[in-house]
């Protein structure tokens, strides 16, 4: 685990989550942490090298979607081509953390209602 990740997870315990799910595999580091805090979850993932962060509200049969795209389509960002850091996830989940299941259900809800025959929340 990289020293940003330990920033995050530390936060988000003592912020009341728990690692409810773990694996790392021993090709390539690629790994998955899933934490609750049975309103929502969040996994930090990696394969390849690549990592991102996923964000579903603490319902199993839920779908994934990337905290990233969360974010920007939260927050009517325009650019939707810059990459997100752990850094920056980490700032938007301290500065959003008791909003997150409303912003959560909010995004879920603008795309049932934008995509009414897609419905994917």
């Amino acid at each position: 685990m990289n020293k940003n990740n330990e920033k995050i997870y530390s936060f988000l315990k003592l912020n009341g989550f728990e690692l409810v799910q773990k694996d790392t595999s021993s090709f390539f580091g690629d790994y998955y942490d899933i934490f609750t805090n049975n309103s929502f979850q969040l996994r930090f993932s990696s394969s390849k090298s690549f990592e991102t962060v996923d964000i579903r509200s603490s319902n199993p049969n839920d779908n994934w979607y990337d905290l990233a795209l969360v974010k920007t389509l939260l927050y009517d960002e325009k650019n939707l081509t810059k990459a997100t850091t752990i850094e920056e996830h980490k700032d938007f989940l301290q500065e959003e953390l008791y909003d997150t299941p409303y912003l959560l259900d909010n995004f879920c809800t603008n795309l049932r209602y934008n995509h009414d025959t897609f419905l994917i929340c």
